[in-house]
């Protein structure tokens, strides 16, 4: 299944939702998506819900993500998040500085 993305703009934050699983190939299509909002968004929510699957590719993309938006002083935040990808979050230490809400 190809990753897809449907974003919206919310005052001052951009909501990404995720279609997909952020695999080796999804994660790449998400970097270039989250690479390009960063450019002007300060604040970026990423939309769960249809995310069954994370590997340490898309770990690896969600990361430096995080990093650049605190560098600037942005957030990054994620919402509908399935108690399977909270396991996995929990697990390589995510949730120590992830923003899930």
């Amino acid at each position: 299944m190809a990753i897809s993305f449907n974003k919206k703009q919310e005052q001052d934050t951009v909501v990404l939702q995720i279609i997909g699983r952020v695999d080796g190939i999804g994660s790449k299509a998400l970097d270039n998506e989250l690479k390009e909002l960063t450019s002007s968004a300060e604040s970026i929510t990423l939309d769960f819900a249809e995310v069954k699957y994370v590997s340490s590719a898309g770990l690896r993309v969600l990361l430096n993500t995080y990093k650049v938006l605190s560098k600037t002083g942005g957030t990054l935040t994620f919402i509908n998040v399935s108690e399977s990808i909270k396991e996995v979050f929990e697990m390589t230490g995510f949730v120590e500085f992830l923003n899930l809400g």
